[in-house]
């Protein structure tokens, strides 16, 4: 009897680690099963927190502890394809698969110019890239780390309605963009 307790607490706490941190209710988080799919980023879970929609939860089935991961959040108008990010990239490293990890966001892009401000939109998706540098096509001119060649494409769009760096950056294919 004095064996069955120990195991039974160790069972729990093994139970609560899988299960994520407070707040991942709606999330389905395991060791062995993954939610999502996609050819970038392979088997992961990724919750939205319902109560806060800065608030993300990710788990990868394989990481890689040599490079960053960089979420950057996006809004999307319901139906469209085309989405802008609202808020700066936050990048960790993720190598191990049991780790839920817990992302909170900052809606912290300036605004042109008598828009509506950013801050105001809300979180719909999320743009996943890794922190690596990338011969990207032109227009760019030199390697460049991709979340820095993301951020130039949604610029030079911004100011310029030129596409071009878009188009080069998706042409690379080294993204996964989710919706919530």
């Amino acid at each position: 009897m004095s064996i069955l307790i120990p195991k039974l607490i160790l069972l729990l706490l093994l139970f609560s680690c899988l299960k994520g941190p407070a707040g991942a209710k709606v999330c389905e988080f395991s060791k062995k099963s993954f939610s999502h799919y996609s050819k970038f980023l392979n088997h992961y879970n990724i919750c939205q927190d319902p109560g806060n929609d800065k608030i993300v939860r990710i788990q990868l089935e394989k990481g890689n502890d040599q490079v960053k991961y960089c979420f950057i959040p996006t809004y999307s108008q319901d139906g469209g394809d085309k989405s802008i990010f609202i808020g700066e990239p936050r990048c960790l490293l993720i190598s191990d698969s049991r780790k839920i990890h817990e992302i909170e966001f900052l809606k912290n892009r300036p605004s042109p110019k008598g828009s509506l401000p950013f801050s105001k939109f809300p979180i719909k998706g999320v743009l996943i890239i890794k922190d690596e540098v990338l011969d990207f096509l032109a227009p760019f001119k030199a390697p460049l780390p991709a979340p820095n060649a993301y951020l130039k494409c949604a610029e030079v769009l911004d100011l310029t309605g030129d596409d071009s760096y878009c188009l080069a950056f998706k042409e690379m294919g080294r993204y996964s963009l989710h919706s919530f």
